[in-house]
């Protein structure tokens, strides 16, 4: 699918909202609408922060990325959300949207992000990017969610 891959303006969040309150796990970290869309309102034209979008040949937006350009110890790039349109799910976007960042961001001290443990197709996702775990962080966003800490170095 050739998909457009550009910075997202505000107008343009209202389908990412949907996506997560249709999406269990983020029901469980108690993401809704309501706590998302002011700081994403901020966070589209902070020049610190990359949220980017993925458009179909239609138009429609199919998924986006928030990404803090030194959000990992202000050396390194930190993947902060990737979400997809559950109807586009393997289709490649996310893929799409993550090898877009690394184009820009990858070098020079790599790219991390978190996973939460029970999230078993992040996983396989991010490995196959080329993402290795490094560690784990008990109850950091949510009580009882482990998060994963993922990381694929510059020279990958």
């Amino acid at each position: 699918m050739a998909l457009e891959i550009r910075p997202l303006v505000v107008t343009e969040l209202d389908p990412i909202y949907d996506w997560i309150e249709k999406t269990p796990l983020f029901v469980k970290y108690g993401t809704t609408r309501k706590t998302l869309a002011p700081v994403l309102t901020r966070e589209v034209t902070d020049p610190g922060v990359v949220v980017i979008g993925a458009f179909n040949p239609n138009g429609a937006l199919t998924g986006f990325a928030w990404f803090v350009k030194k959000g990992a110890f202000g050396r390194s790039g930190y993947l902060r959300l990737i979400v997809v349109d559950p109807d586009a799910k393997t289709t490649g976007v996310g893929r799409a949207l993550l090898e877009h960042l690394e184009g820009s961001f990858l070098r020079p001290n790599g790219i991390f992000l978190l996973a939460t443990d029970v999230n078993r197709d992040a996983h396989a996702f991010y490995t196959k990017l080329g993402y290795r775990k490094i560690g784990e962080i008990p109850d950091y966003v949510a009580p009882g969610l482990n998060e994963w800490i993922f990381h694929k170095p510059a020279n990958t």
